[in-house]
């Protein structure tokens, strides 16, 4: 008669160095944004995104493309205050045991996730929010589709830039909040009305006005996800010269 190794004992069934990894990636994750909300701090960014998108869509009936681009390209700064609040709300000497414990790979990877998290509530909100109040001119579920993708694309390259500035990356406080300031009135301008050589540098919000196919959706995507991209590589750089 053969016994089967029971499931617990299984070699394979066993958690790796990888998992375990992971997990406690996963949980400093979940303590920076509980951190983050727990020191109030999160709450002065939340209340002034839901400000502004009453301000936004306060003028009456808008087509959706119009609608949700605007909005998407004014909370920009507001998604990078909130990240930049997340990764500020931990102290230095805890940033530091944390990368002891995980390594700079891992510490560096869990604030960025925990930054992009805190992000996410605000561009739902930002996406349903015109819906609720009836000032889309043409309300349908492939408009909420639009207005939740070009959200989340903001919040990724807002994200991005609030972790460029924060105090992990720009120790000084007075400049980590002019960039930030910079960023929220600049990155809009250019990316709206600005000249065309400028809105290369800066999240596609006009072109996502103009988004009628797939491929455009795409091209809008890859835009800003590249964006954000080189902000993420500048921070990571930065970290790693300065834990």
């Amino acid at each position: 008669m053969t016994v089967r190794p029971a499931e617990s004992t299984r070699v394979d069934a066993l958690p790796g160095p990888r998992s375990r990894w992971g997990r406690r990636v996963g949980a400093l994750v979940g303590l920076r944004v509980r951190t983050g909300a727990r020191a109030g701090r999160a709450l002065p960014p939340l209340l002034s995104g839901v400000v502004l998108l009453g301000v936004v869509h306060a003028g009456g009936a808008a087509p959706a493309a119009q609608a949700y681009a605007f909005s998407a390209a004014v909370l920009f700064g507001v998604f990078g205050w909130q990240a930049a609040v997340v990764l500020d709300a931990e102290p230095d000497d805890q940033r530091l045991l944390a990368r002891t414990a995980l390594g700079a790979r891992g510490e560096i990877l869990a604030g960025l996730m925990a930054a992009g998290a805190t992000t996410v509530p605000l561009a739902v909100v930002a996406t349903g929010a015109p819906q609720l109040m009836g000032v889309l001119a043409d309300p349908h579920p492939v408009a909420f589709a639009r207005g939740l993708w070009l959200h989340l694309l903001s919040a990724l390259c807002g994200a991005a830039w609030g972790a460029v500035v924060s105090r992990a990356s720009v120790p000084a406080a007075r400049w980590s909040i002019l960039l930030l300031l910079a960023g929220a009135v600049l990155v809009p301008v250019l990316g709206g009305r600005g000249p065309a050589p400028g809105r290369w540098t800066v999240p596609p919000f006009a072109a996502s006005m103009r988004v009628e196919s797939v491929v455009d959706a795409a091209l809008v995507t890859l835009h800003g996800v590249a964006w954000a991209g080189v902000l993420v590589a500048v921070y990571v750089l930065r970290r790693r010269r300065r834990p």
